[in-house]
């Protein structure tokens, strides 16, 4: 094999090595939001919270930065998923546990982890951002 073409090979070889960890990131991201979002979700209001017996869910409130955070989520996934509901209806299905397509899966990851990276909604970031960093929905 020439030279160029060893040059060629480990550059294509390189280049989808950053792609699978691209990928990697955007997974991680997406899945983290995802959990983040169910989680909220079955969160009780906050006027439901002082009747609520219940120790492990007493102490969870929905407040009103969990519900901006959930409205930042939802914002972005439907820009992500924009005209799109296949993609729509795969992301609730993980969401909710639910089989699906590896094809449809990992195109709901390419898209909704760019989203969500650009907008630092992954909850490791989104919680860090300063008062004066608000994230911005389109």
């Amino acid at each position: 094999m020439k030279h160029s073409q060893l040059t060629d090979a480990a550059q294509a070889e390189s280049e989808a090595f950053t792609k699978r960890e691209r990928f990697a990131h955007y997974e991680d991201i997406t899945n983290a939001v995802i959990r983040e979002y169910v989680r909220i979700k079955s969160l009780h209001p906050v006027i439901a919270q002082s009747f609520d017996p219940n120790p492990v869910t007493a102490s969870q409130k929905l407040t009103l930065d969990l519900i901006g955070y959930k409205i930042d989520i939802e914002k972005a996934t439907e820009y992500a998923l924009k005209d799109r509901l296949d993609l729509q209806v795969t992301w609730f299905s993980l969401a909710l546990d639910k089989p699906v397509s590896p094809e449809l899966r990992e195109e709901v990851i390419w898209k909704c982890g760019r989203i969500y990276g650009a907008r630092n909604l992954a909850p490791w970031r989104y919680w860090r951002r300063g008062s004066d960093c608000a994230v911005t929905t389109r």
